[in-house]
């Protein structure tokens, strides 16, 4: 590399850090010409030693180690100054990255204990709606149950003081008949009255004792 081509390099390294455009890349091209630039310095410099007497070699020599070393200083500093504000961004970034990713983080386990919740709460409403569900559907076959029980037993209510009806109507008309014939032997002047009146009141007895037993049941039915 000649001293017109270093020149271009650390103007155009001075422009880019002035920019803030530095990047590994470039970065990296820099240290590999900086590792040739010192080693065509050694060069110089043996050729200096090498040519002592030589004021012209001497010269150019002094005037390009002072302007590289000035340069480089400056480049230095530029990239202390420029590595420092970076890694300042970069840290500042970093910081409040991670703080929003926390607060996201934070918002998200809210979120899901919430959904939780109202899933717990859902799932609460719908073992109750369940559980209502089947009280009611019992409940609606013991009423249906009860009503068939309370059908049947009308029923039998029914029957029995249709029964009762009969077995009254039938007492009514043994009464009847019991006076008409209590009228004829009478007109006969029979001697066996006593004996029908007898008769005749078992048997009205024994309708209404069956008269009885029917009014209970059907007063008292299973």
């Amino acid at each position: 590399m000649n001293l017109e081509n270093k020149s271009r390099f650390l103007i155009k390294t001075y422009n880019n850090l002035n920019h803030g455009n530095i990047k590994i890349s470039f970065n990296k091209l820099n240290m590999v010409n900086f590792c040739n630039a010192t080693k065509e310095l050694q060069i110089l410099k043996k050729t200096m030693h090498n040519n002592i007497n030589s004021l012209d070699i001497w010269g150019d020599g002094v005037n390009y180690f002072g302007s590289f070393k000035s340069q480089i200083e400056n480049i230095v500093k530029q990239c202390k100054n420029n590595f420092k504000s970076n890694f300042k961004r970069k840290l500042r970034k970093r910081y409040y990255s991670r703080k929003t990713m926390e607060e996201n983080k934070k918002k998200w386990i809210t979120f899901k204990n919430m959904s939780l919740t109202k899933k717990r709460k859902l799932i609460n409403y719908i073992d109750t709606f369940i559980e209502e569900k089947k009280n009611e559907l019992v409940w609606e076959k013991e009423k249906h149950m009860l009503r068939k029980d309370a059908d049947i037993v009308l029923l039998d209510v029914q029957t029995k003081r249709t029964e009762v009806r009969k077995f009254l109507n039938t007492i009514q008309e043994v009464e009847n008949l019991k006076k008409t014939q209590v009228e004829v032997l009478k007109l006969r002047g029979s001697r066996i009255l006593a004996e029908a009146d007898t008769f005749f009141n078992n048997i009205i007895d024994q309708y209404n004792l069956q008269s009885i037993n029917l009014t209970t049941n059907t007063r008292n039915p299973r």
